[in-house]
């Protein structure tokens, strides 16, 4: 019984080292930009638009709820891992990008507020 539980959460422990990999920057610049970043940042977008469509508000609002966290890791991830590319510029203009995404979030914060 315990062996087909601990089976069961091996996923769980898969996707906790994953998560725990790119943050420490020990992933590919690649993965972390495209997967985690674009892709990730699309799905939730996409979520929240069906849920919004089929008339789940709630379930909307919580997915763009989760969408300020998920950028958070997704920019670290994306520093973290500038240095594991090949060529150097690409590790730059992700870095980049990260800084101007932060100072766009932060601009329109401040637009908010003034």
């Amino acid at each position: 019984m315990e062996e087909v539980r601990v089976r069961k959460l091996q996923p769980l422990y898969f996707l906790a080292f994953l998560i725990k990999k790119y943050w420490k920057g020990n992933g590919s610049l690649v993965v972390a930009f495209w997967g985690i970043l674009i892709i990730g940042n699309l799905l939730i977008y996409i979520l929240a638009l069906l849920a919004a469509t089929m008339g789940k508000i709630e379930i909307s609002i919580a997915l763009l709820l989760l969408h300020f966290p998920w950028q958070i890791y997704a920019l670290g991830c994306v520093w973290a891992c500038s240095k594991n590319t090949k060529r150097k510029i690409w590790g730059d203009a992700a870095k980049l990008f990260v800084i101007l995404n932060l100072a766009l979030f932060l601009g329109g914060i401040l637009k908010e507020i003034i």
